[in-house]
């Protein structure tokens, strides 16, 4: 009887005790349909979290590095399904993760309506203004005025796609110089942009994922050299296809000495892709100066 008795202690002690990571999605709730700025909130027990990353339809839309685990992201106005998921990653890796289905607004009848998003920065003497109100603006389109929607103030995170012309019309000092604006466009990022780099010249010599991690952003640009011909309405195309599906602001970076000689595409096929996307261009034109 006593040595039964001891047996049955030592099981006591070996059994496990801890309980197993559990990722659970706390918000929204599941099968309703999402409209505008929207509260994603996770919960995570049973293990030590580094971060959070929340995706909604495949794209990652959010980095959350201490809790609570929630971000708001602005889903617009579509009437379809959407997907959500959120992964939470421990310190060798991820520990877990949840998803959700958003169902669309079931209706009889539906029209569509094109909502465009318009991203203004105001400054008043050098600082910004944050004290507008929707009566502080008119949208004029060809003369006519249109009604606006919806209108929030705030800082909101954009996609960008940075374009770096590496041919052989930029060797030397610009593209040094161009290689110097890339790394500072990246340092000067926030935690909740995203881009992805793209190297060219008359064909595609770099490209990598959306990320907001900077040593990834310019992992190529240590060794490029300049070669090639110039096929910048191409690149400029392609960088804006890239954008398509993306969610909130988006723009697109092109650094070049400006001198397209291998492009099949017009710049006016590359113009009405940048109407339909709704994406800013920032073209920074490069001298030589060596």
């Amino acid at each position: 009887m006593k040595r039964l008795n001891l047996l049955l202690v030592l099981l006591l002690w070996t059994s496990p005790s801890e309980a197993a990571p559990s990722v659970r999605i706390v918000s929204p709730p599941p099968n309703q349909p999402l409209f505008g700025e929207v509260e994603i909130r996770a919960q995570v027990t049973g293990a030590a979290v580094s971060r959070v990353e929340f995706y909604l339809d495949s794209l990652r839309v959010g980095v959350v590095e201490a809790p609570p685990w929630r971000i708001v992201i602005d889903v617009g106005q579509q009437n379809a399904e959407h997907s959500v998921e959120v992964v939470a990653y421990g310190p060798s890796g991820p520990i877990g993760s949840a998803t959700l289905r958003a169902l669309p607004l079931q209706i009889d009848d539906e029209i569509e309506v094109g909502l465009q998003q318009l991203y203004v920065v105001i400054d008043r003497g050098g600082l910004r203004a944050n004290d507008l109100t929707r009566e502080d603006f008119t949208i004029l389109d060809d003369g006519v005025p249109h009604e606006i929607i919806t209108f929030e103030r705030g800082e909101i995170p954009f996609t960008g796609v940075l374009l770096v012309d590496s041919s052989t019309s930029m060797s030397g000092s610009r593209l040094r110089t161009a290689v110097d604006g890339a790394k500072t466009f990246v340092g000067g990022m926030k935690r909740l942009d995203e881009a992805k780099m793209i190297l060219f010249s008359d064909r595609i010599l770099l490209e990598t994922p959306f990320t907001s991690v900077p040593s990834i952003l310019t992992l190529g640009l240590a060794g490029v050299q300049a070669q090639g011909g110039t096929a910048l309405n191409d690149a400029l195309y392609l960088g804006l296809k890239r954008l398509e599906g993306r969610q909130g602001r988006k723009v697109v970076v092109l650094v070049s000495d400006g001198v397209d000689i291998e492009s099949i595409l017009t710049m006016e096929q590359v113009q009405k892709i940048a109407r339909q996307n709704q994406a800013v261009l920032y073209w920074l034109r490069l001298r030589r100066l060596d």
